[in-house]
């Protein structure tokens, strides 16, 4: 059996409210990273140290990093028995299947989901339909859904009675039904499998090729964004970008797929790079290139979270001890990089 439905999913539910006739795409490389995470916490909260040790080996040092923090926090917040990546599933009121999944972890009236996400999300529904499985197998009154942000450090907590996170799962279950069902773009489009072909994607696209045409260039001038003082109107402009930037990713990789594949799309072939050379055994490169030492190293990078690992594994102490005194012990050779800014749409309401 699959780990989630594939008309339902829990996964899934926060998309389907915005547009029912969203569908889960192929996971691509921010997914499987999110698994690895997965893998690496599952093995961790299980204590299978050799697990751990092979799923870490595929993660980078602050990812690790990210899911400790995770670990750390289930282990401090639960109370009796833990539970982990707990399999159980939803029926409806003539105990027809609706959906199954896992949940992360889960103790008492509280359950875990860890996220990977760069940026905070709605997850209300996926929430809902794991609080409303757990209600049920346990007989609770209430269940409280702890949503986990490794990279951010952020707890979203949230509470469902078992008719609050039944109301929830119903909207998404009649939205999915409506006879009248249509398309809205949304967030969620680059995940979506249809999003080639999307006929409300495409309706968007289409307004921006007719006023494309570098030939006319009184075209051109009404969508340069440089030249748009009107705040309302870089607000449209941003929510068409956001439906359209979706729908040209999936078009690059669906035309990546067909080339190949061996088919030709005319006018457009793959041209393939080197990619970037990279030393393996610094020691060793050290050695080679027969550099004085003070040379040699202005040549090397320190990654913080890995030096981190490597004082906590010398030293003998736990990594948070470790973190903390290579803090103070360097901190006249380490600076905080610049802020970077993401945009991201304002929640309604």
């Amino acid at each position: 059996m699959s780990d989630h439905h594939s008309i339902f999913p829990p996964s899934a539910m926060d998309a389907l409210v915005k547009c029912p006739c969203y569908h889960s795409g192929t996971a691509g490389e921010a997914a499987q990273k999110g698994t690895d995470q997965h893998n690496y916490a599952e093995a961790l909260l299980r204590n299978q140290i050799g697990k751990a040790e092979i799923y870490g080996r595929k993660l980078s040092a602050e990812d690790r990093d990210n899911v400790q923090w995770y670990v750390d926090l289930v282990r401090a917040q639960a109370s009796g028995e833990l539970e982990i990546e707990l399999s159980l599933e939803l029926m409806g009121k003539n105990f027809e299947q609706i959906t199954f999944g896992k949940i992360d972890a889960a103790a008492g009236p509280d359950i875990w989901d860890y996220k990977s996400d760069r940026e905070e999300r709605d997850h209300k529904y996926q929430m809902a339909a794991y609080a409303l499985m757990r209600i049920r197998q346990k007989g609770l009154p209430q269940v409280t859904a702890h949503i986990c942000y490794g990279k951010l450090r952020k707890v979203v907590s949230l509470t469902f009675t078992e008719a609050e996170a039944w109301d929830m799962v119903e909207n998404v279950l009649a939205l999915s039904y409506d006879p009248q069902r249509a398309q809205m773009p949304n967030e969620y489009c680059s995940w979506c499998r249809e999003a080639v072909s999307c006929p409300a994607l495409t309706r968007h696209v289409s307004v921006v090729a007719a006023n494309y045409a570098p030939e006319e260039s009184n075209k051109i001038a009404c969508w340069n964004p440089g030249e748009v003082s009107d705040p309302a109107v870089v607000g449209r402009m941003l929510t068409i970008a956001r439906i359209v930037g979706p729908w040209s990713e999936a078009v690059e990789k669906h035309a990546k797929l067909m080339l190949e594949a061996g088919k030709n799309v005319p006018g457009w072939s793959i041209l393939e790079r080197a990619g970037a050379r990279q030393i393996t055994d610094i020691t060793k490169a050290f050695a080679l290139c027969g550099l004085s030492e003070a040379a040699f190293l202005k040549c090397c990078s320190v990654k913080v979270g890995e030096l981190e690992e490597v004082y906590a594994a010398e030293k003998g102490v736990k990594k948070a001890e470790a973190k903390r005194t290579l803090k103070d012990l360097l901190a006249e050779v380490t600076e905080q990089k610049k802020p970077y800014a993401l945009l991201v749409r304002q929640k309604e309401g």
